[in-house]
């Protein structure tokens, strides 16, 4: 994608609330639980995405048509 843009989330839920962020991209999104990358339910109302969270878990929020895992990483030095 082009320099700039988000490519996709991490979160780590702190305190297992329920998590409302504004939708990033225009195509479907997808949340998964991590390491497990077991898929989380989201509802989504006007362009607002919310999903239930468990404490102290790592959730990947990305697109179907570009991966998290099809992301490259560099190190910055």
């Amino acid at each position: 994608g082009p320099c700039g843009s988000v490519r996709y989330i991490t979160l780590k839920s702190e305190a297992g609330q329920p998590c409302r962020l504004v939708k990033p991209w225009g195509s479907r999104i997808r949340i998964r639980q991590w390491p497990t990358m077991d898929t989380v339910s989201l509802n989504e109302i006007s362009g607002t995405i919310s999903f239930k969270t468990t404490k102290d878990c790592i959730y990947i929020i990305d697109r179907t048509t570009d991966p998290w895992e099809d992301q490259t990483s560099k190190d910055i030095i």
